[in-house]
């Protein structure tokens, strides 16, 4: 599932039945798309800041400026040792926050 994917499906659950516009939904999307960059970052900055100084440095230059979602996909999954889980439960805190009372 790509990190656009995801987004639609927490839109589409969060909004569960409401009849809102594409164009409304679109721009949900667009900001919690903001958000999961955010969230992402953050998690990665914290995981790499006392575990590798060096993939530390090379992530900050990666995030300068407007770094997509799925850049910090693809650096988690190749850089980070036991990346797929790493992401799998960044994903699964995002949701959580999201979607505090929704069954998970």
């Amino acid at each position: 599932m790509s990190l656009q994917d995801f987004l639609t499906t927490l839109v589409k659950e969060k909004l569960a039945g409401a009849s809102l516009g594409e164009a409304q939904v679109a721009d949900m999307i667009a900001t919690l798309t903001d958000r999961l960059n955010k969230f992402i970052t953050l998690n990665i900055l914290t995981e790499l800041a006392t575990k590798d100084q060096e993939l530390l440095v090379k992530f900050q230059a990666l995030t300068r400026g407007n770094t997509k979602p799925e850049v910090l996909q693809e650096f988690i999954q190749k850089e980070i040792p036991d990346g797929a889980p790493f992401l799998a439960k960044i994903l699964s805190d995002f949701r959580q926050l999201y979607l505090p009372n929704l069954p998970h």
